[in-house]
């Protein structure tokens, strides 16, 4: 099992057609959980999606919302196949912000598995 993480800062006012992102590569065949953590005075005006190889992967495909947004964790546990093959996996963030005065730094925590 391998642990990744990283954290997003999206500054006020970035628009959801211009969402800020980075991204993590993933070496481990398996992805097994999946935690947002949006930090006290995010009141639900940061915004974060989790797209795995340029397919939206969190929020889950067919949900109604496309984004997620709160203040303190949103975990997902299961497992999904992230490296089919011999490359790596690439995980992109991306989030945007409705707050006009404040930045946010929401942060993505990954655990994977070898089989």
């Amino acid at each position: 099992m391998a642990k990744y993480a990283a954290s997003l800062t999206i500054p006020s006012l970035t628009p959801i057609e211009t969402p800020v992102n980075t991204s993590i590569s993933i070496h481990e065949p398996f992805i097994s959980g999946i935690e947002i953590y949006f930090p006290p005075g995010c009141a639900g005006l940061a915004w974060v999606a989790i797209y795995l190889n340029g397919k939206i992967l969190s929020p889950a495909s067919g949900s109604s919302e496309f984004y997620h947004h709160g203040e303190g964790p949103i975990n997902w546990i299961g497992k999904i196949r992230a490296v089919a093959g011999e490359s790596d996996s690439i995980l992109e963030i991306r989030g945007y912000n409705e707050d006009d005065t404040y930045p946010h730094t929401p942060i993505i925590r990954i655990d994977t598995e070898v089989n």
